[in-house]
């Protein structure tokens, strides 16, 4: 379990790349809500994360990928919501700005994200 939280993370670092940049883009150069902008660099980096979660962190060689997706799915879902819930924690009662709060929310979605996939999403794939 430990080498796939450290592949995870690997991945993770990727799409927290994707999805900070995106963020700061939408929320610096656009001018969108910090908690919109948050959304979709969120999303922006999720294909990216169940293609390399799939076949790199988890090796998942489960035949109904239509049933892992929509796991997959769910749990970002659930991820994000904690991301965004964290986030507003983080600028409304603890006073930091987007810029930092978002990078502790992610630091808190991360840990959600990879109980959910590795105990439900991938709970199948081999384990290393």
């Amino acid at each position: 379990m430990l080498v796939q939280f450290i592949k995870f993370g690997l991945v993770g670092v990727l799409n927290t790349a994707i999805h900070y940049a995106v963020f700061y883009g939408l929320l610096n150069l656009a001018g969108i809500h910090y908690l919109v902008a948050s959304t979709i660099g969120y999303l922006a980096g999720l294909t990216n994360s169940y293609l390399l979660n799939r076949s790199w962190t988890f090796k998942s060689r489960q035949d109904n990928r239509a049933s892992e997706m929509a796991k997959f799915f769910l749990v970002n879902v659930f991820s994000l919501g904690a991301n965004l819930v964290a986030l507003k924690t983080g600028v409304s009662l603890m006073g930091l700005s987007p810029e930092i709060a978002q990078l502790f929310a992610i630091v808190f979605s991360l840990v959600v994200n990879f109980a959910g996939n590795r105990f439900w999403t991938f709970r199948d794939a081999r384990s290393e």
